[in-house]
């Protein structure tokens, strides 16, 4: 009870576990250093973060938010694991976006009802959403991207 191993139980019985246990620890390392490239790659990290909502323009109407349940201003945020909150007049919409290039869409649900199904949009300089709402709908959205200090995403997926 000393805390020894006999020797006789971690040896390799034949030469092939041997070999066996040199390639997993040589290929274990490399493999999980191009699965972790990968996955890096999926996000656009320019997109990530908090944005202030500041004009919105539906059918060319201006719009006026107040404020949702996070932050003490509307917000618009995109997180790392493709989720898109949209905090306006004291509720919460959730959803999904993709990103490819300019083109943005997003989908969201509620446990409330809300007229926001989807936006099918092309985001310019990380600034302007403009498109469609819920496929008929033309929409205009300023954001503004909060400095990291104030970022309401605590630098969870900020470097």
């Amino acid at each position: 009870m000393g805390g020894k191993v006999n020797g006789e139980v971690i040896k390799a019985k034949s030469g092939i576990w041997k070999k066996l246990r040199i390639v997993y620890v040589i290929l274990f390392p490399i493999a999980y250093f191009i699965f972790s490239y990968v996955v890096i790659s999926m996000y656009d990290y320019n997109l990530i973060r908090s944005y202030e909502v500041k004009n919105t323009k539906i059918e060319n109407k201006s719009i006026s938010f107040s404020k949702g349940t996070l932050g003490s201003t509307p917000m618009l945020f995109f997180e790392r694991n493709d989720r898109v909150k949209l905090s306006v007049n004291d509720s919460l919409h959730h959803g999904t976006y993709k990103i490819k290039g300019e083109h943005l869409l997003m989908s969201f649900w509620s446990t409330t009802n809300h007229p926001i199904e989807f936006i099918d949009a092309q985001i310019k300089d990380y600034r302007f959403i403009t498109g469609t709402l819920n496929d008929s709908i033309t929409i205009q959205m300023e954001i503004e991207r909060l400095p990291v200090e104030k970022d309401y995403l605590n630098g969870m997926y900020i470097d």
